[in-house]
């Protein structure tokens, strides 16, 4: 009888262990479609989301380095237009550039213009933003 105990006991270990390896087996791994949090994609978050901040005077301030934001008449033309990379950020440290696209409403195309940024702590603010 004292067999059948143990063995009872040593099919309760497994079980544990084969549970507890399914519980662990993506430790350490991003989850499917978790957010990326790599400079190059922050950045990008960064200008496509300028046009909503565009939207706020207050919101679009934050987003410059020492709240430098460029004219109204810019901030308007951003808040009008949907930005894109045109190619990956070139990026030493702790200041990036990037070439920026801007789309009209109707579809038009402009630039791209370079922008230059600068990380502080984990955000990257924009340095200076012309526009096209």
């Amino acid at each position: 009888m004292q067999r059948r105990g143990a063995m009872t006991t040593g099919k309760q270990w497994g079980w544990a262990l084969l549970l507890l390896w399914i519980c662990c087996a993506g430790c350490g791994k991003p989850a499917p479609g978790a957010p990326k949090t790599d400079d190059a994609t922050l950045i990008e978050g960064t200008i496509t989301s300028l046009p909503d901040r565009a939207q706020s005077p207050e919101m679009f301030k934050e987003t410059f380095v020492g709240g430098n934001a460029p004219p109204d008449a810019s901030r308007q033309q951003i808040g009008g237009s949907q930005l894109s990379l045109s190619a990956p950020p070139g990026i030493t440290d702790s200041t990036a550039t990037a070439s920026v696209l801007f789309r009209s409403p109707n579809g038009e195309e402009s630039g791209p213009v370079t922008w230059e940024f600068s990380k502080e702590g984990d955000t990257w603010k924009v340095k200076s933003a012309p526009v096209p």
